[in-house]
Parts: C-alpha cells; sequence; structure tokens
C-alpha cells in the first residue's frame, strides 16, 4: 500500500520538519534530563532555588517522555524521505510510530495548563500577602488581586 502523489514542495518541507524536529528533540532531550530533572533531584543545592516545583517537574517529565518515544516517528519519516511525489513510507509504520507523537501533540498543553495555574496562584498568594497592592505604581497588581479594592 503505498501513499497518494503529493506537490513537490510539500515533500521537501516535510523533509526539513523532520531534520527540524530531530535537532531541537536531541538538544531538549539530555539539557531537560541531564541538567534539570536530574541535577533537581540528585544535587539540589546546584540550583538557585530551594527545588523545583511540582508543576513544573511534570512538565518536564512529560516532555521528556513524550519527546523521547516521539523521537522514532521523526527518524523514520527524515531517514525514509525521497524526492517526489510518491515519498514511499510504509503506511502501517507511519501510523504506529506517529502514534506517540500525535500524542505528544495532544497532551503538550496539559503541563503548560498546570504551569499556568500555579504561577497564577503563586502571583495572587504574593500580592495578598504584601505591600506592593497598595503601590501606585503597580497597577498590573490590582488586575491580578483585586482585594485591593476593598
Amino acid at each position: 500500500m503505498s501513499m497518494p502523489p503529493v506537490d513537490d514542495y510539500v515533500s521537501y518541507l516535510n523533509f526539513v520538519w523532520g531534520i527540524l524536529s530531530i535537532a531541537c528533540q536531541l538538544v531538549a532531550i539530555p539539557i531537560t534530563l541531564r541538567f534539570l530533572l536530574l541535577i533537581s533531584y540528585f544535587k539540589p543545592q546546584r540550583l538557585k532555588v530551594q527545588k523545583l516545583s511540582a508543576s513544573l517537574s511534570f512538565y518536564l517529565v512529560t516532555h521528556l517522555v513524550f519527546s523521547s518515544l516521539a523521537l522514532p516517528y521523526n527518524i523514520y519519516v527524515t531517514a525514509g524521505w525521497k524526492p517526489g511525489p510518491y515519498p514511499g513510507y510504509n503506511l502501517y509504520l507511519l501510523y504506529w510510530l506517529g502514534i506517540h507523537t500525535v500524542d505528544y501533540y495532544c497532551i503538550s498543553s496539559m503541563p503548560v495548563l498546570f504551569l499556568t495555574i500555579d504561577r497564577i496562584l503563586v502571583i495572587k498568594m504574593a500580592l495578598r500577602n504584601s505591600d506592593c497592592q497598595k503601590d501606585p505604581l503597580l497597577p498590573e497588581s490590582r488586575a491580578v488581586d483585586r482585594r485591593s479594592d476593598r
């Protein structure tokens, strides 16, 4: 079973996308694993903060796992590329390797949501107990915390 023909520029676009994806994943995986996760668990004194927040750890672990699982798909798409209207990929292999890539694209927004909620709560709790809510030079603090109007 082969794929239907595509325009010439689409095959080149897919090739460049595959190269960029592999490059970004090969940079992100070791940096995420080595510098942030391992140091935060085994050498926390090297960090400028006491420890990573739970939401940031969840984001890093999710990124690490799904980026590692999506790497074989990008390697197959890039290594099996040939120019022309018929790329020549095995559709069944594309399907089974692409499952993790699609999962990564779908799930990657959840840790970002958790990080956002965590940061909002940190800002609200910090502003609730500080004097900067009454400072007229910081009007954005009133936009975050409306308790200063009471």
